[in-house]
Parts: structure tokens; C-alpha cells; sequence
């Protein structure tokens, strides 16, 4: 088998996993690896962020007759779980949580770009409830539940009520999950910023992603997404957007990662950590060749009934979350973006 024929094969094993794994209604299978007890375990848990994360790193194969239906069936399910306005939440309807957790920033972001490619949600519908999100920098908070300026605005004031009907167990579930009001995380504004673009709305994120790069900020550090190779790959994707101000930046990160890669951990790397680093120096428009030792080393990660192990995405200090379908699609989409560069095809 050629060496493009290799990659080709590894990606249509990747999907035809995920293809075996995705629920009857269209949703994925996602855990909590819940570190703070004596003996950590993981839980089974239902939500809406990992499929909607899945599936918009599917568009890259939507003309793939196995990803159409993938993607047809998380439709159903992903507009099953759309809240008034436009909005979604982290945990999926069928969760016993889902009553008392807020509206989530990152869910529906990730969820409201992918519909809107499909053609299926109103880029417009929740550009208003974005706004209430926003603290006094101008970045989006995490979460939207009990700010008073919800009473004035007509779309969001059911879902202040939403919380005060069910404050005290709301209040004690956002406690015990670290839930803060004012919760603010770059990730997950460069997901807004991946959803909406460059826009009134998204110059302070712009403005504040310069100026964290160019103070050499510690990827390491921002809440929920704790590693430096997810916060890269959320910020890297929004080079598809051609905003002037972060073409200065491209040998900055590059530098970054590649300082991340030539350290002595290269070995160490876990597979989401080689998925997403290739992804990210792709989309920075590098060619080195580093990403050739990275393609084979995602391609030798895979397991043989095609996925790739679970790694964290995000978490917290009590507990990861993770998927094996999360990091399959991660993988796959970034040897197909190198076979695109390697190869053209």
C-alpha cells in the first residue's frame, strides 16, 4: 500500500468506529474519569458538547457516504437539545442535571456552527443572547444564569427564572463543579470566535488573543481546557477566518509548539496531543518536518478497531472529561488535513 493509501485507510477505519459507536439517536458516547475519590473511577455521561464537537470536525468528510449518515443522525439529536433562542447546554436532555445547569457559551457555539453549515440554525437567532454573555473586558463568560440584566431582555428572562426555580440544588451543583458566575476561559472564547468570526462582537477576543501571544502567555493555564496543545488547536482553527491581526502570530505559535515537540517530551505525547499539534501547525501554514514524524506517530496510535485511546479534553480538579470518539475524530481530521498538504487529496 502507497504511503497516502496508508493514511486514506486509517482515516476510513477512524470513521467507520465512529460510524459503530454513535448512539441510535445520533449521540456519542462521552465519560467523566472522576479523580477526587479514593478510588477514581470512571461515569458514563450524557451531553450535547461531544457530539457537536464531533461532528464539526465531520464536515471536513461530509461528502463520505458513512459520514452523511453520521451526520444526518446527530442532527436529529443535536436539535433535540436546543433551548429557547438558539442556545444550548453542556449535559443532553436525558441527563438528570440537565434542570439545573446553565446555559453553556462552548456548547453552543460549537453546536450553533456546525448547524448553521448544514444549514439547519439561524446565524442570527442567538447573536442577541451572546451579548449577556460578555463581562466588561468584552470576552464571553463560561456560563449565563444569574445576571440581573437578564430581567430586561425578553429572550433571556425565562431562563433567569429557569434558575431561581431551582436555586438551591442549582446553586449547590455549580458549587461542587466549580461553576463560576464570572467564569472566563480563552478556549473556549476562541470557539465563539471560531462560530461568529471577526465582528463587533469578537474584536475584544481578537485583541486580547494579540496580546496574551505576544506577552507569552502560558498555554497551560487557562480553565477547562488545561494542556497546551488543546488550548493551541481551539485558537489555531480560527486561521480559516483570515483576521489580519493573528497573521503576526503564525511564528509565534509555531514556535510554541515546536518548543513543545523538541523539549524531550515528543516520546511522551499522548494521541489527542500528536492529533492536535499536527492539526495546529497545519492550519499555520507549516511544512516542517516535524508533521511527517507526527502523521506516523497518530497512524501507529490507532487501535484496531480503528479508534484512538481516551484522552482528556477538558477538565476540572475533580475529574476528566473524556471520549474515545473525540479523540478518533481529532486524529482523523488531522491526517486528513495532512494528506491534503502532502498529497492533495
Amino acid at each position: 500500500m502507497s504511503i497516502v493509501g496508508n493514511f486514506t485507510a486509517s482515516i476510513n477505519r477512524g470513521i467507520h468506529y465512529l460510524k459503530e459507536h454513535q448512539f441510535h439517536n445520533g449521540q456519542f458516547p462521552s465519560y467523566m474519569y472522576c479523580t477526587n475519590f479514593e478510588h477514581p473511577f470512571y461515569l458514563y455521561e450524557s451531553n450535547t458538547f461531544t457530539t457537536g464537537l464531533i461532528v464539526q470536525c465531520l464536515l471536513e468528510f461530509k461528502d463520505n457516504d458513512v459520514v452523511k449518515d453520521i451526520l444526518d443522525k446527530a442532527d436529529y439529536f443535536l436539535i433535540h437539545q436546543k433551548m429557547h433562542y438558539g442556545l444550548w447546554q453542556y449535559l443532553s436532555r436525558d441527563n438528570l442535571a440537565f434542570s439545573i445547569t446553565p446555559v453553556d457559551i462552548d456548547t453552543t457555539s460549537i453546536v450553533s456552527d456546525y448547524l448553521t453549515q448544514r444549514g439547519k440554525s439561524d446565524y442570527f437567532e442567538n447573536l442577541d443572547s451572546f451579548r449577556l454573555f460578555k463581562n466588561r473586558e468584552g470576552l464571553f463568560k463560561t456560563w449565563i444564569y444569574s445576571d440581573l440584566k437578564m430581567l430586561f431582555n425578553e429572550q433571556t428572562r425565562r431562563f433567569l427564572f429557569r434558575y431561581y426555580r431551582r436555586y438551591f440544588s442549582a446553586k449547590k451543583f455549580y458549587k461542587q463543579f466549580h461553576m463560576g458566575a464570572n467564569d472566563v476561559s480563552m478556549p473556549i472564547n476562541w470557539n465563539v470566535l471560531h462560530y461568529l468570526g471577526k465582528c463587533e462582537l469578537t474584536q475584544p477576543i481578537i485583541n486580547k488573543t494579540v496580546e496574551l501571544v505576544n506577552n507569552n502567555v502560558d498555554f497551560n493555564s487557562f480553565r477547562w481546557y488545561r494542556y497546551n496543545y488543546i488550548s493551541l488547536y481551539f485558537l489555531c482553527r480560527n486561521f480559516r477566518h483570515d483576521i489580519i491581526e493573528f497573521e503576526a502570530l503564525k511564528p509565534v505559535l509555531i514556535n510554541v509548539i515546536l518548543g513543545n515537540l523538541s523539549n524531550g517530551q515528543f516520546e511522551d505525547l499522548n494521541e489527542l496531543a500528536v492529533s492536535m499539534y499536527l492539526s495546529s501547525l497545519i492550519r499555520l501554514n507549516y511544512s516542517g518536518p516535524e508533521i511527517d514524524e507526527l502523521a506516523f506517530k497518530i497512524v501507529s496510535f490507532q487501535q484496531a478497531n480503528g479508534s484512538w485511546k481516551l484522552c482528556e479534553v477538558f477538565g476540572a480538579d475533580f475529574g476528566e472529561f473524556l471520549s474515545e470518539s473525540m479523540t478518533t475524530v481529532i486524529a482523523i481530521e488531522s491526517l486528513s488535513l495532512y494528506n491534503k498538504l502532502k498529497y492533495k487529496s
